[in-house]
Order: structure tokens, then sequence, then C-alpha cells
């Protein structure tokens, strides 16, 4: 694993295509909230995980 997937980088990168992908097919309203819920909870997660190598610039 690189350092952008040891942050998460990379899953932020995958929830959004898989986001904008079901956007592009037409997926329901559910659907869609679910998936930009998970690139908000990677988000989330890489902010942690970069908060915690640079404490000092959190």
């Amino acid at each position: 694993m690189g350092a952008a997937g040891g942050l998460g980088l990379a899953a932020i990168t995958q929830a959004a295509r898989d986001f904008s992908r079901m956007a592009r097919e037409g997926e329901n309203h559910s659907e869609l909230r679910n998936a930009a819920q998970i690139v908000v909870a990677e988000y989330i997660r890489a902010r942690q995980a970069l908060s915690h190598l640079y404490p000092d610039v959190a």
C-alpha cells in the first residue's frame, strides 16, 4: 500500500468514482445518498489520518 492508500486517499477516489458512475447510470436517490455518505466518511477518515501525521497543521 502506498502513502496515498495508507491515508485513505485511494478510498476517497474510488468512492467518488462509484458515486459519479451511479449518478450517470441514474441510480435512485437512496442509492446516491448512500454513495455520497461513503465519500464523506472516507474523507473524514483521511482527514483524521492526516491530522495524526501532522498534528501541528491540524
